[in-house]
């Protein structure tokens, strides 16, 4: 949270000095110089700002990453060997966000950065699944809400992966949180849901 104050604030300020310099007594030519000017250092404040907190902050825990830019309490944690995700609930969903692991501590990744996403072939009501990781890394998470059509309540893949199951829905409706993660995959893997095994798209 402390981060997007910081951001928030920084460009606020920017804008406050264009919108004095629009008004002040420079010249046309001179106002149109300062305008654009401001607007650039606008977008170069907050472009840096995750590599400037990066540099003097130090994370040892995921966790400690996560305050610095919610309020939101994390509810589950997974960690993987080049970053650990974290779930946390917001509007009235699970959401997740991936910490980057650097050596000992855990960096700031801007949200928007994108993941890395694998689709699964789509079968029944399972819709829409994917493996998600950092981009750049071929270490996957997965972590989606799944509908059960039976009562077989069960997820297996094909490396042997932990999978958590959180139930979301009444029971009629059998809706479930489902996370894990997988690591390293290849164009042969697969996840079976009950007795229902998806394989990755090509």
């Amino acid at each position: 949270m402390i981060y997007h104050l910081v951001t928030v604030l920084s460009i606020v300020s920017i804008v406050i000095c264009i919108a004095a310099i629009r008004y002040s007594i420079a010249t046309p030519v001179r106002k149109k110089f300062l305008v654009i000017s401001s607007g650039l250092l606008g977008l170069v404040v907050y472009f840096s700002a995750i590599p400037f907190f990066n540099l003097v902050t130090h994370f040892k825990t995921p966790e400690e990453v996560f305050k610095f830019i919610s309020f939101e309490p994390v509810q589950y944690r997974v960690d993987g060997k080049e970053s650990s995700m974290l779930i946390y609930y917001d509007k009235d969903a699970y959401t997740e966000v991936l910490v980057r692991k650097c050596g000992d501590e855990y960096k700031l990744t801007r949200q928007n950065e994108g993941y890395a996403n694998v689709y699964f072939e789509e079968k029944g009501p399972y819709i829409g699944m994917n493996l998600f990781g950092a981009k750049g890394s071929n270490e996957f998470y997965f972590c989606s809400g799944v509908m059960f059509d039976t009562d077989n309540i069960s997820v297996s893949d094909s490396k042997g992966s932990d999978f958590q199951i959180v139930s979301v829905g009444r029971d009629d409706i059998r809706v479930y949180f489902i996370y894990g993660y997988v690591g390293e995959i290849t164009s042969d893997y697969y996840i079976m849901f009950g007795d229902e095994k998806l394989r990755l798209t090509q």
